[in-house]
């Protein structure tokens, strides 16, 4: 087969296909992925081997959270949602199933397995892979006939810069290292703390989520087999801003042992997010709280 010839009778032999593309940017994300999970393996490794302050080396705790928010996201209706919480860190590694508390040092816990790779004075550099659950057409009837989103692994990177104690600003990005349609996300977050007493703190925050295609198809997508199970508009998302939230928690130490917390949080989808059929609300709120025993 000879090259197809353009109208000066010179072979296109230069031209670069959409397939083409499509495939390098797929390869460049295969291989980002598995440069986050030997980044996470080298991180745990070296983590371990990290000298620490001799201030709670070894903490943990368990207990209980309670959320009261929407049944999936843009859903107009609320469900309570009680899951198992707490820790357990070991110098610059944690492992945790759910979010919401502080440690010891007055530190935020990443949810799964994580590690501190850069831990200075007003910086905090720290990767985390934990289980992504994705979502079931049974969270809600209004999503029979979407199918379900696969669980999958996801490794985060968070950049935390704390110029003040009372201030942070931080940065995050997320991806499916597993590549099951998890896609990627990053935010863009600002809090700010207020002690109230020597045990009891309370703080207010924000946050700005973008999130790349493939995540915002699955979440809030409906493919042409998804419609005519559904009756559902077909709707495929480009990548862009997803959502904006605002939140304000209370957080006690209410004992040697025990600590707890209490949280209220707003968010408002966006852009590609807002559009989707299944957003019947884009508004939410939730209410939540947790108590733990720490050791």
């Amino acid at each position: 087969m000879t090259p197809c010839a353009d109208s000066s009778g010179e072979a296109s032999t230069n031209r670069i296909s959409l397939p083409t593309v499509s495939a390098a940017v797929s390869a460049t994300v295969t291989r980002a992925r598995r440069a986050l999970v030997l980044l996470g393996l080298l991180a745990l490794v070296g983590a371990a081997r990290a000298e620490e302050p001799p201030l709670a080396k070894f903490e943990g705790a368990v207990g209980l959270v309670a959320t009261w928010g929407p049944e999936y996201s843009g859903a107009p209706d609320y469900a309570l949602k009680l899951v198992p919480a707490g820790f357990v860190r070991y110098g610059r590694i944690s492992i945790s199933g759910a979010g919401g508390f502080t440690t010891r040092r007055a530190d935020d816990v990443e949810r799964g397995i994580a590690a501190s790779l850069v831990q200075r004075r007003h910086v905090k550099l720290s990767l985390a892979l934990r289980v992504d659950g994705g979502r079931s057409e049974s969270d809600s009837e209004r999503l029979d006939g979407m199918g379900d989103i696969d669980a999958t692994v996801r490794a985060r990177l968070l950049l935390r810069w704390t110029p003040d104690p009372n201030w942070t600003l931080s940065t995050g990005f997320s991806t499916d290292v597993l590549g099951r349609g998890g896609g990627w996300w990053g935010d863009l977050g600002l809090s700010r703390t207020w002690p109230l007493s020597p045990r009891t703190r309370f703080g207010i925050s924000t946050n700005l989520v973008y999130a790349g295609q493939t995540y915002l198809q699955s979440w809030y997508g409906v493919t042409p087999e998804q419609s005519a199970r559904t009756g559902y508009a077909v709707y495929l998302p480009e990548a862009g801003v997803r959502s904006v939230s605002v939140g304000a928690a209370l957080r006690s130490e209410l004992g040697p042992h025990w600590a707890g917390f209490v949280n209220l949080s707003a968010d408002r989808l966006l852009g590609p997010a807002a559009d989707s059929p299944l957003v019947e609300e884009p508004r939410g709120w939730s209410v939540g709280g947790g108590l733990v025993w720490r050791f």
